[in-house]
C-alpha cells in the first residue's frame, strides 16, 4: 500500500517537474522532435503491415495448396473403388486404399480450416492496420501542415516586432534625433535660400525700375529741351518781329 502511495507520488512530481521545464522549451522545436518520433513509429506500423500482408499472402497459398491436396486425395479415394469394380483389384484393397486415401484428406481438411481462420484474422488484422496506417499518417501531416503555419506565422510576427521596435528606436533614440536635427537644418537651408532667392528678385526688380526711370526722364528730359527750343525759336520770332516794328515807328517820321 504504501510502496503505490509512492509510486503515484513520483508520477505526481514527474509529471508537475515536466510542466514546469515545459515553460522553457520551444513549442515548435518540441513538436518537431515528436513528429519525428510519430513518423518512426509510423515506418514500425507500416512495416507492420507488410509483414501481415506477406504472411496473409503465404496463408492464402498454403490454403490453395491444401484445398488442392484434398482434391487429390478423395480423387485417390474414388479410383481406388472404380478399379475394384472394375476388377483390377480386390475390394480389400480398394477399402484400404480409400481408406488411406481419406484418411489424408481429413488431414488435409483440418489443416485448410486452420488455414482460413488464419487467413481470416490476417485479413481483419490488414484492414484494422490499415485503417489505423492511413488515420494515423493523415494525422500527422495535418500536425507537420500545423506546425509549418505556426513557424511561419511565428516568423511573421517576429519579423514585424523587430520592424516595430526599429521603428521606434528610430523615433525615439539617437537616430531619431538625428534625423530631426537634419530635418531643422535642412528646413533652415530651404528658408535661406527662399529668402537669398526672393532678395536677388527684389535686387532684380530695383534694377529694372532704375532703368525705367533713367528711361523716363531721358525721355523727359528730350522732351523738355524740344520745348524750350521751340519756346526760344518763338521768342525769337516776336522779339524780331517787335523790332522790326519799332524799326518801322522809326522811319515813318522820316518819311514824313
Amino acid at each position: 500500500m504504501f510502496k503505490k502511495f509512492l509510486q503515484a507520488l513520483w508520477k505526481s512530481i514527474i509529471k508537475s517537474l515536466d510542466k514546469f521545464f515545459a515553460i522553457f522549451r520551444d513549442p515548435i522545436k518540441t513538436a518537431e522532435k515528436k513528429i519525428v518520433e510519430l513518423n518512426k513509429f509510423q515506418q514500425e506500423a507500416t512495416t507492420s503491415l507488410g509483414n501481415i500482408k506477406a504472411m496473409s499472402i503465404e496463408t492464402k497459398r498454403n490454403l490453395e495448396k491444401k484445398l488442392q491436396e484434398i482434391k487429390i486425395y478423395e480423387e485417390s479415394a474414388a479410383a481406388a473403388i472404380r478399379k475394384a469394380k472394375r476388377g483390377e483389384i480386390s475390394s480389400q484393397e480398394a477399402d484400404r486404399k480409400a481408406a488411406e486415401a481419406l484418411s489424408q484428406k481429413n488431414t488435409a481438411v483440418k489443416e485448410a480450416k486452420h488455414f482460413k481462420v488464419i487467413l481470416a484474422n490476417y485479413g481483419a488484422a490488414v484492414k484494422k492496420t490499415e485503417a489505423s496506417v492511413s488515420a494515423t499518417e493523415h494525422q500527422i501531416r495535418t500536425l507537420e501542415n500545423e506546425i509549418l503555419t505556426l513557424k511561419a506565422r511565428k516568423k511573421m510576427v517576429d519579423s514585424t516586432k523587430k520592424i516595430t521596435k526599429s521603428l521606434e528606436d528610430m523615433s525615439s533614440g539617437a537616430t531619431g534625433e538625428s534625423l530631426k536635427s537634419l530635418k531643422s537644418e535642412l528646413k533652415k537651408d530651404e528658408q535661406s535660400i527662399a529668402l537669398t532667392t526672393s532678395t536677388y528678385s527684389d535686387m532684380l526688380d530695383l534694377e529694372s525700375d532704375f532703368e525705367s526711370s533713367i528711361e523716363s526722364d531721358a525721355l523727359l528730359y528730350d522732351t523738355d529741351i524740344q520745348s524750350e527750343l521751340n519756346m526760344l525759336k518763338s521768342k525769337v520770332d516776336a522779339d524780331n518781329e517787335e523790332f522790326q516794328s519799332d524799326i518801322e515807328n522809326i522811319r515813318t517820321p522820316i518819311k514824313n
